[in-house]
């Protein structure tokens, strides 16, 4: 049954697992074999339940490989003393045969005792380097997205503000985090702004919802924001996650075309006017 377990531990690499026990593991696992070697070499008194400490602390430090390894240095030790004689096993009153199936049976339950908290630990790590890498994924696209990524309170309080805003609006996101960026738009705008946020937590408008407002920059210029918002389900804060996208030269080059069509309207106008007005004798 222990070989069984210590097969399973061919995931770990080598090298972690040397690392790991030249320093604290290493300890551990000595204090392992120290508890077991006097606990088994002495019969005046029922200690079995010394090493399960050691044991379950060196499963917490290097999980199932240090519950394997602690199981099989109680196994070796406790298995010699008991057949030899020795251990507080020898206090009760059964022949040799009944003394090693104690112990066979005290082992397993030393094994069963770590195996729990060795799985729970390998889902702990399994959990935590799933979060780091997700982590590391939505650092990633933050970073190298054109677009600004920020989370906004209910209360309009920003907490988390992608790089983007450093190249859009001139301000470092740490400057940004904390503060309510509808300061930034311009007066005209706000209430648009609010309307909008009230429309998208009471549903009037779908997930993905567009509005476009002015935002200052550091210079104290102001760029067209086309803003795409939705509402964040899996904070335990009630948020808004919303995407900020530059349109100022979309902004512009529509304003272009609607002066464009205007003066050619009215030149039209006027053109017709002048046919249509009357010709003198």
């Amino acid at each position: 049954m222990v070989l069984l377990f210590v097969g399973r531990q061919s995931q770990l690499s080598f090298k972690r697992m040397v690392t790991q026990l030249y320093g604290t593991g290493g300890m551990l696992l000595a204090a392992v074999v120290g508890v077991t070697v006097i606990v088994f070499w002495q019969q005046r008194l029922p200690l079995l339940f010394l090493p399960a400490l050691p044991i379950l602390l060196a499963t917490f430090k290097l999980g199932r490989p240090g519950a394997a390894l602690s199981i099989l240095c109680v196994a070796l030790i406790g298995g010699l003393a008991t057949a030899t004689g020795h251990g507080p096993i020898m206090m009760t009153h059964l022949t040799k045969v009944g003394h090693l199936q104690f112990f066979q049976l005290y082992l397993a339950a030393t094994f069963l005792m770590a195996l729990p908290v060795a799985g729970a630990l390998d889902e702990r790590e399994a959990l935590a380097a799933a979060l780091e890498d997700s982590a590391t994924r939505f650092r990633l696209i933050t970073e190298q997205a054109s677009d600004i990524i920020a989370l906004i309170g209910f209360d309009g309080v920003c907490s988390f503000m992608s790089p983007a805003s450093l190249t859009i609006l001139g301000i470092p996101p740490e400057n940004i985090v904390g503060t309510r960026p509808i300061d930034l738009t311009h007066l005209d705008d706000r209430v648009l702004i609010d309307q909008y946020r009230k429309d998208l937590r009471s549903g009037a408008i779908g997930p993905g919802a567009s509005l476009r407002f002015r935002m200052a920059r550091a210079d104290g210029a102001y760029v067209w924001i086309e803003a795409s918002s939705r509402l964040a389900t899996m904070s335990d804060m009630p948020s808004v996650v919303t995407v900020w996208r530059d349109v100022s030269a979309q902004v512009g080059i529509e304003a272009e075309l609607k002066t464009a069509r205007a003066e050619a309207e009215a030149a039209s106008a006027a053109k017709a006017g002048l046919l249509l007005s009357p010709v003198g004798p």
